[in-house]
């Protein structure tokens, strides 16, 4: 797909509009930021509350309805891993790169290896391509060529789950599986060592799961489902965390009203923390590198550049976009702007 106009990312130290942040390759360890304290003692925490709830948990865990308490407490703070596991990725909290990658990587939820996670948010982070199914690959957009293949219930299901609601049932299963289907395209075109990837993943979750299964106060069951609903509750950040600039059946065009592709939720509430402030998504993608506890300031501090940076899409809160869009579709599944030219896919695509 050809590039879009950007979102007016600010220039100078803030953001580098259409480059990808760059990785930490130091070798040695070292503070990426004299804050990073808090990311530091924010993982260790979630470990050792993790390892005292799954395996040292209180014996109710073990059965009914106390298993289900057990989902309620482990999910959200697998959440939080999840979130932590981001700022890793961007180079945090130390300057060596493989070490912050050696703590972040551990499975413990499950269901996306984090090497995976970290190739295609970097990637994803390559702004000029944002929402563009051919080069983001967290987008949720469809090429209209795939769209067009899919049956009637595959086009309900897609199309429910670009609700709030439907993202949260659907989300975690469209999502993994549609990075698998790629995944094991690319595999098959000769790219063996993403199967590596996978495997390796794979063979961890399977000692995790054993381990659970031996000594855990969680039945296995139990962890499955908490894994499954910490995703959903990042579905609640990514549901809306991004547009096309383009609405639904624009076509481009010199005079088309260009949407922010952004989002900033200025009361995230629990969720911010929940999220690491992500909320605030506008401020991250202009500085991806820039530390979570630092986003609400550096917001604060630029509410003006920001609103008009992403021409205004934002919103009060994550309750004001259920109350919108809870049953109510708020994207379309197929790309804004990407027609079918001859049959083929977007004659656009680079």
């Amino acid at each position: 797909m050809k590039r879009m106009q950007g979102d007016g990312e600010p220039s100078g130290s803030m953001a580098v509009p259409g480059t990808k942040p760059a990785e930490n390759t130091n070798f040695f360890p070292g503070l990426t930021d004299t804050g990073d304290w808090r990311t530091l003692l924010l993982l260790t925490s979630i470990y050792a509350v993790w390892l005292g709830l799954v395996f040292f948990g209180p014996a109710v865990f073990s059965a009914m309805p106390g298993s289900l308490l057990a989902i309620v407490v482990i999910a959200p703070l697998l959440t939080l891993h999840s979130s932590t596991q981001h700022e890793f990725v961007h180079g945090h909290p130390f300057r060596a790169q493989w070490l912050n990658d050696l703590l972040a990587f551990a499975p413990i939820a499950l269901i996306i290896p984090y090497c995976r996670f970290k190739e295609t948010h970097l990637k994803h982070h390559l702004d000029a391509n944002l929402c563009d199914p051919f080069d983001d690959p967290e987008s949720w957009y469809m090429d209209i060529a795939d769209w067009l293949r899919q049956n009637a219930v595959a086009r309900a299901i897609l199309n429910a789950n670009n609700t709030f609601a439907g993202r949260l049932v659907f989300g975690p299963l469209i999502g993994t599986l549609g990075l698998l289907r790629s995944d094991f395209k690319r595999v098959r075109a000769g790219e063996g060592w993403l199967a590596g990837r996978w495997l390796f993943h794979w063979a961890l979750g399977g000692v995790l799961l054993s381990l659970i299964a031996a000594f855990a106060a969680v039945p296995v069951w139990a962890y499955l489902v908490a894994c499954y609903l910490a995703m959903s509750l990042l579905m609640v950040r990514t549901f809306a965390e991004h547009q096309s600039e383009l609405e639904e059946n624009a076509q481009g065009g010199a005079n088309v009203v260009r949407r922010g592709r952004s989002i900033i939720v200025e009361n995230g509430g629990i969720f911010s923390w929940l999220f690491l402030h992500n909320s605030f998504h506008a401020v991250h993608h202009a500085a991806p590198s820039l530390a979570w506890y630092r986003l609400p300031a550096r917001y604060r501090q630029n509410i003006a550049r920001f609103r008009e940076m992403n021409r205004g899409y934002s919103v009060a809160s994550y309750g004001e976009l259920f109350r919108r869009y809870a049953f109510r579709r708020k994207e379309p599944v197929p790309f804004p702007g990407n027609v079918v030219t001859k049959g083929r896919d977007c004659s656009n695509a680079n």
